[in-house]
């Protein structure tokens, strides 16, 4: 290694032991892609490509004005010499509607920044690598304030690579509750409290996805204080959660799944709203020839066991990722 190589190390390495993962940056020229200008796929690669000319691989610059660290912490410890890159996202504003939809991680392709400006999210889709060199007397614009919102956002691009692949013949079943959510989640409702509590939504194949005519069971997934413990499983009254399933009282279902005092009823009221958000989806894979039957279950985070999350991938419901056979 040169002196001057050396000190370009010994400068980003510096600069690294500053910087954070989740922290925001004021680097707009880090937001690039590499397009083909004989084939453009967007209007800035198609205006590119008519002002350089075609056969030409070319990078080209968004309009974001900051990017979000992706990388972890600790890689941004190590020397630059053993890894000399970082990864980044852009920064964008959207809707406060979308920025919850975000924020309850029902949107995988996007991380929320609340230590950051106002419905302020990553964009996931649009990774750049970077040389650390690149932080050398950066000031960070918006840092991670809380041991949460580290986790958080941690999870969130975990999520982004973990998405489960689903099978062709399943991803049908499940679109009656993609547009259920779509229409109610963020809604000043008791339904739309209820879906803005859901922590996770993941799908179970019995004995496993790859078998012939798998059992399916959608669990949805609530924090502990949302669905507290209940020792009584056999005291619920059922014939209550039928007639409101088959009165459709989805709304009755849900003040009774807020009403956390009064567990027994919590219960009975998830069970409802739950029977009913799968309804139209049982009644497909009833009808499909892939698939035997599909129910639903209702968990707190910590009745899910991590052997369990496992088995049961978590369910990204704006895309319903397929895969082929």
């Amino acid at each position: 290694m040169t002196e001057d190589s050396s000190s370009a190390h010994a400068r980003a390495d510096n600069a690294s032991s500053k910087v954070f993962q989740g922290d925001v940056l004021p680097l707009q020229e880090a937001n690039v892609r590499v397009v083909d200008s004989t084939y453009p796929l967007t209007d800035a690669a198609v205006e590119v490509a008519e002002a350089e000319g075609k056969e030409l691989i070319l990078a080209i610059t968004d309009a974001e004005e900051h990017v979000v660290v992706l990388s972890q912490t600790c890689d941004l410890r190590r020397s630059s010499d053993r890894l000399p890159n970082f990864q980044v996202a852009p920064v964008l504003a959207v809707d406060e509607k979308l920025y919850g939809e975000i924020y309850r991680g029902h949107r995988p392709g996007y991380a929320s920044l609340p230590w950051f400006q106002p419905f302020h999210v990553a964009d996931l889709s649009k990774i750049t690598t970077l040389e650390r060199s690149l932080l050398v007397d950066v000031e960070v614009a918006g840092t991670i304030q809380s041991d949460l919102d580290r986790a958080i956002f941690a999870e969130a691009i975990a999520r982004h690579f973990a998405r489960v692949a689903l099978p062709d013949a399943f991803t049908p079943l499940l679109y009656p509750l993609l547009d259920r959510m779509k229409k109610k989640a963020g809604k000043q409702s008791n339904e739309g409290s209820c879906l803005g509590r859901i922590a996770s939504i993941r799908l179970e194949g019995t004995p496993n996805f790859s078998s012939a005519s798998p059992r399916l069971t959608v669990i949805f997934v609530l924090e502990s204080g949302d669905f507290p413990d209940y020792e009584g499983v056999d005291e619920l009254d059922m014939n209550l959660v039928d007639t409101l399933v088959e009165s459709k009282a989805v709304d009755r279902a849900a003040a009774m799944a807020l009403d956390t005092e009064n567990v027994k009823l919590c219960h009975e009221g998830w069970l409802a709203c739950a029977a009913l958000w799968t309804q139209e989806s049982v009644l497909l894979a009833a009808a499909a020839d892939d698939v035997d039957s599909l129910d639903y279950e209702v968990v707190s985070g910590r009745q899910f066991s991590f052997e369990r999350s496992r088995n049961a991938p978590e369910v990204d419901l704006t895309y319903l990722t397929t895969r082929g056979d």
